[in-house]
């Protein structure tokens, strides 16, 4: 059984403030495979705390940014009430599993290869979007382009909030108007769209052209992220629905994703071509979106 007993906060591993502790529970059998701390108030204001010191300077902190805190907490727990008071009971019960099944994850490949070939090809192309988009860009725009890397970083953060505004619009919007295949091939084939001329942006636009590429992909990035997770999990049925889902999920996004900005510092590198990055961009994108497009959609369909 895996036990993590600490939280990573302002740059160290700290202990958390209570004692108590959550189960993490297999999603095969239910048996529980590990432990992790439960976060309490004071570990929340922690950690926000420990981020506002890190994206202000002492005289911004000093002058306005230690209300941002305050401020989140209320956004946080309005939200909160609006989402309980509108949460219902689906009445969904998952299959209980036989002492008999083999092992979650040799059903997903036994059962559904086909299902967990897709996602793998799915998850990789969206992880190369994913890297290049969010991690490489500012990088680039800071060695390539005309951008110092602070003022990099800090419209990449910029574009990282309006990705988390745009992230549950997206998956409102898939739940009820458009289904999830069609808004993630829509996305991607997007993202393909706008890769050269975002890159051009980044490398000769100065701080404005960076910013006004890194927002447009953070943009894109969100109707997936907003999608993506639900179409995943509807792939695969609840018996082996967690191990088909995190097993795709994590080669893709960890191999594929996790090597991208490697990747495209090479082609630079091998060709001496500054927007390489972008036709491996448009590459990854292709990638998800042919992968989007044979993937068995069901979208507001009952879970199995």
């Amino acid at each position: 059984m895996l036990v993590r007993d600490k939280f990573y906060i302002g740059g160290r591993w700290v202990a958390p403030s209570g004692k108590e502790m959550i189960d993490v529970h297999r999603a095969g059998d239910g048996a529980v495979m590990g432990k992790v701390p439960a976060g309490g108030e004071s570990d929340i204001a922690a950690a926000v705390a420990a981020a506002t010191v890190t994206l202000a300077s002492a005289e911004q902190l000093h002058s306005w940014a230690w209300r941002i805190p305050f401020l989140l907490g209320g956004i946080i727990a309005a939200g909160g009430y609006f989402l309980r008071r509108r949460l219902r009971e689906s009445g969904y019960q998952p299959q209980a599993a036989r002492t008999d099944d083999p092992l979650p994850l040799k059903q997903a490949l036994t059962q559904a290869p086909r299902a967990m070939v897709y996602a793998v090809l799915f998850t990789s192309g969206y992880g190369i979007v994913n890297y290049v988009t969010m991690v490489f860009l500012p990088v680039y725009a800071s060695e390539f382009g005309s951008v110092t890397e602070s003022l990099a970083l800090q419209i990449n953060t910029v574009a990282q909030a309006v990705t988390l505004l745009v992230v549950p619009l997206a998956g409102w919007f898939t739940d009820r108007f458009v289904r999830r295949r069609t808004l993630l091939i829509a996305a991607f084939v997007a993202e393909g769209g706008v890769a050269l001329g975002c890159f051009a942006l980044a490398n000769a636009g100065g701080a404005a052209g960076y910013a006004l590429a890194q927002i447009a992909f953070g943009f894109l990035l969100a109707l997936v992220m907003g999608a993506a997770p639900a179409m995943l999990v509807e792939l695969f049925p609840s018996e082996y629905r967690m191990s088909g889902y995190s097993v795709s999920f994590n080669t893709g996004i960890g191999i594929a994703g996790g090597t991208a900005p490697v990747v495209a510092t090479s082609l630079i590198g091998a060709t001496g071509d500054l927007l390489a990055p972008a036709w491996f961009l448009m590459f990854g994108a292709a990638l998800a979106a042919g992968a989007a497009f044979v993937m068995k959609d069901r979208s507001r369909d009952p879970l199995r």
